[in-house]
């Protein structure tokens, strides 16, 4: 399944993302700082698939149990290191069905990246103060199907 199928999913719907069972539970819709949108696809609060339609780009993360430390240049998670390569913020334009954040919320977050691709990316909700650190990593249209 591609970037724009995806969009067009109902809450309910399910998939398999490589290994992952994933059951649509809520969307949100961020507005970066840039004027461009990115979609989160939420199974629930410890997992989500992040969408960048303009760059048909997909990510899935799973949250870590253990709060990574925000950092300038690198961060530690499992005994692996992670490289500055984003930061960015926006806001939740919509939110519909089970979302961990509420339309309004601001949110800004850094993205760290591994020699091997993987991302450990730190949200913080800039409303509440809270903080979450996730592990993800790309996925192409063929590492997601959708179950009947």
């Amino acid at each position: 399944m591609n970037v724009h199928d995806l969009l067009d999913l109902d809450i309910d719907s399910h998939l398999t993302i490589s290994t992952e069972v994933f059951t649509l539970a809520g969307k949100s819709v961020i507005e970066l700082e840039d004027g461009s949108r990115s979609v989160w696809l939420f199974a629930d609060e410890d997992l989500f698939l992040a969408l960048s339609p303009d760059a048909e780009e997909m990510m899935l993360f799973t949250l870590l149990e253990t709060a990574v430390e925000k950092d300038d240049e690198v961060v530690v998670e499992s005994g692996k290191d992670y490289e500055f390569s984003y930061e960015d913020r926006g806001n939740i334009k919509k939110s519909e069905g089970e979302s961990p954040y509420d339309e309004g919320d601001d949110l800004e977050f850094a993205d760290y990246e591994a020699d091997d691709g993987d991302v450990v990316r730190i949200i913080t909700n800039t409303f509440n103060g809270e903080s979450q650190s996730f592990r993800g990593h790309i996925v192409t249209d063929e590492d997601i199907l959708r179950q009947e």
